[in-house]
């Protein structure tokens, strides 16, 4: 019983940190999409490198993190132009 119950208040204290990350992760996306093209966050965002990758298993790129995370939260691409709407559906989780 005390096993049990120390590994599901584990869970729910990594699972709402895993949730925290996730959301500053995609407030800075928005925050960073916003900016103008001069702007050196959003030009390395938005860098695609000259040369090929190594062979192998491709790695998880950031920005596939934050596709999936939108996925997830039913965010659409470009709903970063309005901060309000973005910031409100970052909060937000959507229910497995």
């Amino acid at each position: 019983m005390l096993l049990y119950t120390f590994n599901e208040s584990w869970f729910r204290r990594v699972h709402t940190t895993v949730e925290r990350v996730e959301t500053r992760q995609l407030v800075w996306y928005g925050h960073v999409k916003r900016m103008s093209d001069d702007r050196w966050p959003k030009r390395a965002l938005e860098y695609i490198p000259p040369s090929r990758r190594r062979r192998g298993r491709p790695a998880k790129t950031w920005m596939s993190g934050i596709v999936d995370t939108m996925r997830d939260r039913a965010i659409q691409e470009n709903e970063w132009e309005n901060r309000k709407v973005w910031r409100a559906k970052c909060e937000m989780r959507q229910k497995p």
